[in-house]
């Protein structure tokens, strides 16, 4: 309710005539942010991707979101097609270490 509400006040520039539907919504998993820290970031599934599509593009148009003056920032979810090609040179990286090679560059630095 907190979030769809949120999302609502958000968009209060007449995109949306009501609160989206919301499916499901909770904060990311992190520590309580300090004061000066970035907050929570707040991930949510909507229910229509007719709403997700409209607040998200909004918010490219807008750029500058602010919700009872804190900045409000949105992110698309990548999907899996793209993490998994994202994810290709850790299994390089991990070569050595699987090998138990110790990474290093010689020092100083030879040309």
């Amino acid at each position: 309710r907190y979030n769809s509400r949120m999302l609502a006040g958000l968009v209060a520039d007449g995109v949306m005539d009501s609160a989206p539907a919301v499916d499901r919504a909770h904060r990311s998993l992190r520590q309580k942010p300090r004061a000066g820290e970035l907050p929570w970031a707040v991930i949510v599934r909507f229910h229509e991707f007719v709403e997700k599509e409209k607040i998200l593009q909004w918010a490219r148009e807008k750029r500058n979101c602010k919700w009872e003056g804190n900045k409000a920032r949105t992110h698309q979810d990548a999907g899996a097609e793209p993490t998994k090609r994202r994810a290709g040179p850790n299994r390089a990286k991990a070569m050595p270490h699987r090998r138990q090679i110790r990474p290093a560059a010689p020092y100083p630095a030879k040309p």
